[in-house]
């Protein structure tokens, strides 16, 4: 909106200024969640999952998939991964209502979110985990057996990080230096 305002001068002068009508809303709105993935274990950390995404469509499983290979078994109870389910369903839950409010800015002070038909499945995904030990560490290596993502934890030397951020002085000082000298001489 422009407003037209007289400044201390006496000089008539306009601004934008930006104005919000607040009314109060309220509804429902539904959202179908087919199949959120949610780790049934707490041997491989939910972030390392998530990066490793995504992941092949389900099919049945058969017994030959895991022949001469070692699993994890679930050990997270499904309740539990109910309750992670409803974490990561909840940012997209706020931003549905958000959108059926509309306008440009919105201040939804509550939702309240009933679930229907609830069902969950185990699904069995392919992830390779290994680890190696450097400085007597161990540090895990995970890898999607499908797409061949990998990710993990990678030692750090603090003495190397010391001597690039002192490498980096030295180069900027060395800089600022020069840059001092050539102005002085001139």
């Amino acid at each position: 909106m422009t407003v037209s305002y007289t400044d201390s001068n006496g000089n008539r002068r306009t601004r934008q200024e930006r104005r919000t009508r607040w009314y109060p809303a309220s509804g429902t709105v539904q959202r179908f969640f087919d199949d959120v993935l949610v780790p049934g274990t707490t041997h491989v950390p939910v972030k390392r999952l998530d990066d490793l995404a995504p992941w092949p469509e389900a099919v049945p499983y058969q017994p030959q998939y895991l022949a001469g290979y070692h699993a994890l078994w679930y050990d997270i109870e499904p309740e539990t991964g109910l309750d992670e389910a409803r974490r990561r369903m909840a940012p997209v839950i706020q931003q549905d209502c958000r959108s059926d409010i509309g306008g440009d800015e919105q201040r939804v002070e509550r939702v309240d979110t009933s679930y229907a038909a609830v069902t969950f499945k185990l699904m069995l995904l392919p992830v390779w985990i290994a680890f190696y030990v450097y400085a007597g560490k161990r540090f895990p290596v995970y890898v999607n057996g499908r797409t061949g993502e990998v990710h993990g934890e990678r030692p750090y030397s603090a003495a190397k990080i010391a001597l690039a951020i002192i490498a980096a002085l030295l180069v900027v000082a060395a800089f600022v230096t020069i840059v001092v000298v050539s102005r002085h001489h001139h």
